[in-house]
């Protein structure tokens, strides 16, 4: 998976990635994304103030509320970019078709994503918002995972992040929409993984793709897309994950022994006590599935087991 073919590519905010290019000449390097999620990825770096001729160094900009629209404005609102960062959004969009994610900087009245400062006609905070060219390209390209840089501090949603990263990646490189076997086969491998994030989009998905026989393969797979992104737009639940480990338990019932399956069981329960990370039990499953189910079959074949390179630990904190 980290081929560089077979590798996610991601834009981020340049500042992120140690680019000089913020508002005083500095920038922002974040360090898991620089020194770790860079070995798996591709990253395409942009900063939409200085892609739009703001230059570096540059006078800040604030976003304002007037006449009953965001505005973004430098603080004395002699300089209006409210329609150049949009405009560079709109853009951006068919490129975003090969993206698989996007982390923003923020807090930008540009690019933040979340609860960005909003400022009234008098300079007051009043509200929060999103940023300019952010919350223009977030309505455009609903389907693409975005996250903000601080965000991703916190596990778990750090770990949903790049579960959507690497499935849309896998998406692009399957081409489900080319025919209706293969997005029975990308729902088949995918089960697993919607399931522990939501059984009614389980159950949903599973009847959308029940007869496809008349049925545009093409326009199906663009309504499971959306349905799939709805679904793993929040991290799985822990009763929702344990439902899936004892599903995959199932599977090995016949060939443990009594105390094994009473030990993988313990391990479970403990997982949805919030006592141990999702680590364990999938460890422990992973090698009863090793020992016991080797050749590629339809549960070894889950991207709920391998949803990213297992060297990210991402299931180590959650």
């Amino acid at each position: 998976m980290t081929d560089s073919a077979q590798r996610p590519r991601i834009a981020v905010s340049a500042c992120l990635l140690g680019e000089e290019v913020r508002y005083n000449g500095g920038h922002k390097r974040h360090r898991w994304l620089t020194d770790c999620l860079g070995d798996y990825v591709d990253f395409r770096p942009l900063c939409p103030e200085y892609e739009i001729g703001m230059g570096i160094p540059r006078e800040p900009i604030r976003l304002v509320s007037r006449d009953g629209a965001v505005q973004a404005e430098t603080h004395d609102g002699s300089k209006n970019f409210t329609d150049p960062l949009r405009r560079l959004a709109d853009d951006y969009v068919p490129e975003t078709e090969q993206w698989d994610g996007l982390i923003l900087m923020q807090g930008s009245p540009s690019c933040g994503l979340f609860r960005v400062k909003l400022y009234d006609e008098r300079g007051f905070p009043t509200n929060s918002t999103q940023g300019a060219f952010a919350g223009r390209l977030q309505s455009r390209s609903p389907l693409l995972p975005m996250e903000e840089a601080g965000r991703l501090n916190d596990s778990h949603l750090r770990e949903n992040f790049l579960t959507r990263v690497f499935l849309r990646q896998r998406w692009r490189q399957s081409n489900p929409a080319q025919s209706a076997a293969a997005l029975i086969d990308f729902h088949s491998r995918s089960k697993y993984l919607i399931l522990a994030h939501s059984q009614s989009a389980y159950k949903t998905l599973g009847q959308l793709l029940s007869d496809l026989s008349q049925r545009d393969p093409a326009k199906v797979a663009r309504e499971y897309q959306t349905r799939v992104a709805e679904a793993l737009a929040h991290p799985a639940p822990r009763g929702q994950v344990t439902n899936v480990l004892l599903h995959i338990q199932g599977y090995l019932r016949e060939h443990l022994r009594s105390e094994q399956r009473q030990s993988l069981r313990e391990v479970i329960d403990k997982y949805q006590a919030g006592l141990v990370p999702m680590i364990v039990p999938l460890t422990l499953l992973q090698h009863h599935l090793d020992t016991h189910w080797k050749d590629d079959t339809y549960i070894r074949r889950q991207f709920f087991l391998n949803p990213y390179p297992e060297q990210l630990g991402l299931r180590n904190a959650v």
